[in-house]
């Protein structure tokens, strides 16, 4: 059966100069005053989706502080997987910027800039990466850009997410049922008793089956 979870996001940005920029938004991108900035996102109870079969990854992002170029213009995000010792409460992170971190892939949208609640579906390459990764068991995310730092204003992908959620759509993994022999004793040991039935003058074996999603699957036997 289908399941849907919801996560929300404590954000913390840092940047070159500042290790505790903020820990009201996540940032990326870079300006000429505070050179690049380093978000990070971490999103309690993600973690209970280990071991689940993800079908659907939905980011919803809000970015009400009008940073940046407006909602017009294409921005690329870049989403960063980050070690296990290293995913924990804003509250006990450090210098995001020290967080080793693991590229995943980029999320190309609009609505960076004063637009809430915009959903973005993640798909191909980063949908796969992101789904195991948090089928790993894992819960939180660095958000950079390396842009060029421009000598005024802002970079190209400058911007600031004040709000972040995570919808999972999800599935628990079904284990696949395996067929346990009948056995019979003899001789102080314990044997295979296959079953059989009469067709056409001829003695047949028994082969079981169970159905998953919609078909029918031949069992093993050990």
């Amino acid at each position: 059966m289908a399941n849907t979870s919801t996560y929300t996001a404590q954000r913390k940005t840092s940047t070159t100069n500042d290790a505790d920029r903020s820990t009201s938004y996540a940032a990326q991108g870079s300006t000429s005053g505070q050179s690049r900035f380093y978000g990070y996102l971490y999103f309690p109870n993600l973690d209970e989706l280990y071991g689940k079969d993800i079908t659907k990854i939905t980011m919803i992002t809000s970015c009400t502080s009008k940073t940046g170029w407006g909602n017009g213009f294409d921005k690329s995000l870049g989403i960063y997987s980050v070690p296990e010792g290293n995913q924990k409460p804003v509250a006990s992170t450090g210098n995001v910027k020290s967080i080793s971190r693991t590229a995943l892939g980029s999320l190309l949208g609009m609505n960076f800039y004063d637009a809430s609640n915009v959903r973005r579906n993640i798909t191909g390459t980063l949908f796969e990466k992101m789904k195991n990764y948090l089928q790993g068991g894992h819960n939180s995310f660095v958000i950079y850009k390396g842009d060029s730092v421009p000598s005024s204003g802002y970079s190209d992908n400058y911007l600031w997410l004040n709000a972040c959620k995570l919808e999972i759509e999800w599935e628990d993994v079904i284990p696949v049922p395996t067929a346990k022999p009948i056995m019979y004793g003899t001789s102080g040991q314990w044997r295979n008793c296959d079953a059989y039935y009469g067709v056409n003058g001829q003695w047949k074996q028994v082969i079981s089956y169970y159905g998953l999603n919609g078909q029918w699957v031949q069992t093993s036997r050990i």
